[in-house]
């Protein structure tokens, strides 16, 4: 009915307007799909990257993701986007055929491409009407070069690199005029760009335009554009990133009058607002942490949007108690007769006042409340609350700089036999140092650097972190200590892959006598450590064991006593690794990564360690190692869900074993056995036989 009602359209019309004939499109409207395209093939492509010949046209072969077809024209449109392609890398002879062939159920096309002699660039000059960039910018800015093949892309990437070189120096104004004179018998070029600088621009006057929430006052106060000041490139885009530092603008815009042509210039900043007061909620899984949840509320528009006002919130540790031990979770509380503490459900809470901007528009100022009560795996249990003040400040777009002051009171968690062998205080009335609350005040200095292209999946750039942390009396501290903690990360592309490496170096030091917090110790193993091993697993550790399980295999209460138990002659099940910190930490990882299909990627992976000594009595023991691996990665909208597999080495050491007993008056007390037992990797495991020395790890997030 649709086809005759168009019909019957079209002849009405045509007799209204006296039209004699009907076109015979518009008697057949029906759209008839071409035939599939079962393959897709280049040939000659020889002096370009074929994936980027590939991306040049629209002919795309059918795969599991979607079919393709060929429509009409489209080989003609491809043809000349292939012209376009090759003419701007410097290809001005290229030549274009195709072949299409029937193909199973379609066809398959092909490309012939005939390249031809390459166009060579003989010289690059530039120049200036008037002296305003010095060689080494000009140099810097030059992206086509004498010997390359005439790439137009790169003589655009030159234009725009000394544009903004110009307007980085306050010449917002000045013209650049590219002259290519190309000889066609000898494919030679000659390159020149001519540069009028003609003169500086300064800011006239600032326009606030969109605001409503936001006061003008904190608006001006974002900005480094400056009345009187040059109107720079680098200021506006500092400009717009501390404006967002609002959390309120939503977007923003800052513009010169289009027909200013002068010295001095007005400036219009534009914004466009969001609301004010925003919710957040996350929820993720891990192997060491299990669930974890967390929520944040932040009110942005405090006294004009200078202050902003965040209160925080997470809870972990969820379903720790069916999870822990099963599959890749982590075994986080082996033995019944320990504390259970680590199976808690851990959380943290803080409120954060933050002024913007606070006396220039690189600086802020944050104070904050907190508590908490978080978990490091197999070790111990931080509980801490206290206030806290931080100032930072950017540098540059990319480095900045912090101070900061915290003031708390902690106390730990953790079994006997962690504090015994890590600070070697074996009685009730010396680990009062650690399980009462106490002043825990330090002083911290750190710097950052953030180049990465991506917060999420980086691809290309650095990133560098260090902190400094100094605690004595003077800072009003009941713990004495100097720490240094400082990491770095690469990302470089390899063809279609991704080289990214990772190092972590860490010292701590305290005054003879005195104990350092177990928070300032270093451990390693884990999801984001070296993952061939079980959270915290690599480094000194102590075994720990039951003395009715020496008893029911052999041992004595005498000997156990006297410590002359041999450990050696009972099976490992009974024994449950401690890990008790060390003061030093170097590790490292290097990781291929590779997108493949429907949002998955592969990564293979090398971690390694080197980390001790420890911080008590296992004063003198060191632990290195490197484990291989291979992962798994799936794109989402909160981040990378990551399952690794790392493999442990086949490697055997000799731990101390440490058991508890009960003395005549009925109290606990702790005994080193004189005889050491060999640990091996079999032993650390706990999965399935011919699976042991692989460890699983599951978790949101890269590794770094």
């Amino acid at each position: 009915m649709r086809l005759i009602g168009a019909t019957v359209a079209v002849v009405v019309a045509a007799a209204i307007f006296g039209v004699t004939s009907v076109p015979v499109a518009a008697q057949t409207p029906a759209h008839t799909t071409g035939p599939e395209i079962e393959r897709v093939d280049f040939r000659g492509v020889r002096s370009v990257p074929l994936h980027e010949v590939e991306r040049a046209v629209a002919t795309r072969a059918s795969s599991l993701i979607g079919k393709h077809h060929l429509e009409p024209g489209q080989l003609e449109r491809d043809v000349t986007a292939l012209h376009d392609f090759y003419w701007r890398r410097g290809f001005r002879d290229v030549a274009v055929d195709t072949t299409v062939r029937p193909s199973g159920r379609g066809v398959a096309v092909t490309f012939d491409v005939s390249e031809g002699p390459v166009t060579v660039v003989d010289s690059v000059d530039i120049q200036q009407a008037t002296p305003a960039l010095d060689t080494t910018t000009v140099r810097r800015a030059l992206r086509l070069r004498p010997g390359a093949p005439l790439d137009l892309s790169a003589l655009d990437s030159t234009l725009a690199a000394l544009r903004n070189a110009l307007w980085d120096d306050g010449y917002a104004d000045a013209t650049l005029t590219p002259n290519v004179v190309v000889n066609a018998r000898t494919q030679r070029a000659t390159v020149r760009i001519d540069v009028n600088p003609r003169w500086r621009t300064r800011v006239a006057s600032i326009e606030i335009e969109g605001n409503r929430l936001m006061s003008r006052d904190a608006l001006r106060s974002a900005l480094t554009l400056r009345p009187g000041g040059l109107y720079r490139r680098q200021d506006v885009s500092s400009s717009l990133r501390h404006l967002y530092e609002s959390r309120v603008v939503a977007s923003a815009f800052i513009a010169v009058p289009p027909n200013a042509s002068d010295s001095l210039t007005p400036v219009v900043v534009r914004v466009q607002e969001r609301n004010p007061l925003q919710f957040g909620m996350d929820a993720a899984f891990s192997t060491s942490e299990f669930l974890q949840v967390a929520g944040r509320v932040g009110l942005f528009s405090i006294d004009g949007g200078l202050w902003q006002l965040v209160l925080r919130g997470g809870t972990g540790n969820l379903l720790a108690t069916g999870l822990e031990g099963a599959g890749p979770f982590t075994e986080v509380a082996p033995d019944d007769s320990i504390d259970r503490a680590f199976l808690r459900p851990t959380w943290n809470a803080q409120v954060e006042a933050t002024r913007l901007w606070a006396g220039s528009p690189r600086n802020r100022l944050t104070l904050g409340a907190f508590g908490q009560r978080l978990s490091e795996p197999n070790a111990f249990v931080d509980r801490a609350v206290g206030l806290s003040t931080l100032f930072t400040r950017e540098v540059t777009e990319h480095a900045g700089v912090l101070i900061g002051y915290r003031l708390e009171r902690a106390a730990v968690e953790a079994g006997d036999v962690y504090f015994c062998e890590s600070f070697g205080l074996c009685d009730a009335a010396a680990l009062s140092v650690f399980r009462d609350f106490r002043r825990l005040s330090a002083v911290s200095l750190g710097g950052s650097l953030n180049q990465v292209n991506s917060p999420v999946a980086p691809s290309r750039g650095q990133t560098a972190r260090i902190d400094l942390e100094y605690a004595s009396p003077m800072t009003g501290s009941q713990y004495d200590h100097f720490r240094v903690d400082a990491e770095a990360a690469a990302y470089r592309p390899l063809g279609s892959w991704v080289v990214a490496t990772h190092v972590r170096a860490g010292w701590a030091h305290t005054p003879q006598g005195e104990v350092l917090h177990p928070r300032l110790l270093f451990y390693a193993g884990g999801s984001q450590s070296v993952r061939g091993y079980r959270e915290n697993q690599l480094g000194p550790r102590v075994l720990r064991v039951r003395e009715a399980d020496l008893i029911a295999n052999g041992c004595t209460e005498a000997s156990i006593a006297a410590g002359s138990c041999d450990p050696n002659a009972v099976p490992r099940g009974v024994f449950s690794p401690q890990p008790v910190g060390a003061t030093a930490l170097l590790e490292g990882s290097v990781e291929l990564r590779k997108r493949l299909v429907w949002g998955l990627g592969g990564v293979l992976f090398a971690d390694g360690a080197v980390v001790g000594p420890g911080a008590g009595t296992l004063s003198g023991e060191r632990a290195s190692t490197v484990t291989p691996g291979v992962g798994l990665r799936y794109a989402t909208p909160f981040g990378e869900l990551r399952l690794d597999a790392g493999w442990q080495p086949d490697k055997s050491e000799r731990l101390p074993v440490l058991v508890e007993t009960t003395a005549a008056d009925g109290s606990s007390q702790l005994v080193r056995l004189t005889t050491y037992r060999q640990w091996t990797s079999v032993d650390d495991a706990n999965g399935k036989r011919g699976l042991r020395r692989v460890t699983l790890h599951f978790a949101l997030g890269h590794a770094f």
